[in-house]
């Protein structure tokens, strides 16, 4: 049976949707070689108690980082690869799982590793998933133009998605660890807070083929606290000028010179459209997501 690793990145604010989302992880711990939880922020000599407490209390060897301080979220996910970076092989398949949200029951992930191992580690998974506040199940969000149970080459994503700004989600995803590599760190350098995260790591020039489970494979908690909640305009504008660099630099076929390349002139003309926004916001209206 073949293993992969969890990453999971916390802070101590959302301790309590953390033991939610890690209780979710427990029927399918024979799945895993390898756990990684990382907890961002200082964190009182309380907190940190209770957190080494819970991991204890499952009896299972994970393997816990503490930043000692709060910063950025993409420069969170980056310090904890680096440290990790020396015990994985590039191709290792590495499962995300946000701290906030909860792998659905109904969900094999046997079967979603199985789906994607003749690949040997140059498939992406990503899937459906269902949003829920207060334990109440609101909707379940398709993926971005992908049947389930197909598996769709990056180049296609590509094409059935550049006029479609629809909302993703990186829990559940299944990612090789050299492709979460160089998507950290091509954000960080550049600056970005991570809005276009999903698309970038489904657009690796490292990725071969795409699938999509066909089952739900994640419930995603709706809350205040959400961070994409309260991005600027102007980290909305970088965030998609470094999503079309990184096309452009992973996806060769998608440039403006290339025939088809239509992927260029939605990106541009997204581009120009939040620019538009965030220089006329105030006369458009006091909220603009």
């Amino acid at each position: 049976m073949q293993k992969v690793s969890l990453l999971m990145l916390t802070t101590e604010s959302r301790f309590g949707f953390f033991k939610e989302a890690l209780s979710s992880v427990l029927p399918h711990l024979l799945l895993f070689d390898s756990i990684y939880i990382s907890c961002n922020g200082k964190l009182s000599e309380q907190a940190h108690l209770n957190l080494t407490s819970l991991i204890s209390s499952l009896g299972i060897d994970i393997c816990l980082n503490f930043t000692g301080r709060m910063i950025p979220a993409v420069a969170h996910a980056r310090e904890v690869i680096q440290k990790i970076r020396p015990y994985l092989p590039p191709n290792q398949s590495i499962l995300l799982l946000a701290d906030d949200d909860i792998i659905s029951p109904d969900f094999s992930i046997d079967q979603y590793v199985k789906s994607l191992s003749s690949f040997h580690g140059l498939c992406l998974g990503m899937g459906n998933f269902s949003t829920f506040e207060s334990d109440v199940t609101i909707f379940e969000i398709p993926l971005m133009n992908i049947k389930p149970g197909e598996y769709i080459r990056p180049l296609d994503f590509l094409r059935r998605n550049q006029f479609d700004n629809r909302f993703t989600n990186m829990s559940t995803m299944l990612v090789p660890f050299c492709v979460l590599d160089d998507v950290y760190e091509f954000m960080y350098r550049l600056g970005s807070s991570g809005r276009r995260f999903e698309y970038m790591l489904a657009s690796s020039a490292k990725i071969k083929m795409l699938y999509c489970p066909s089952t739900c494979t994640a419930l995603i908690r709706k809350h205040p606290g959400q961070e994409g909640q309260y991005l600027s305009h102007s980290s909305r504008i970088c965030d998609e000028l470094i999503y079309i660099l990184w096309i452009w630099k992973n996806q060769p076929k998608y440039r403006p010179w290339r025939p088809y390349s239509f992927f260029a002139e939605s990106s541009i003309f997204r581009f120009i459209g939040l620019l538009f926004r965030f220089l006329f916001a105030k006369y458009l209206s006091p909220v603009i997501k």
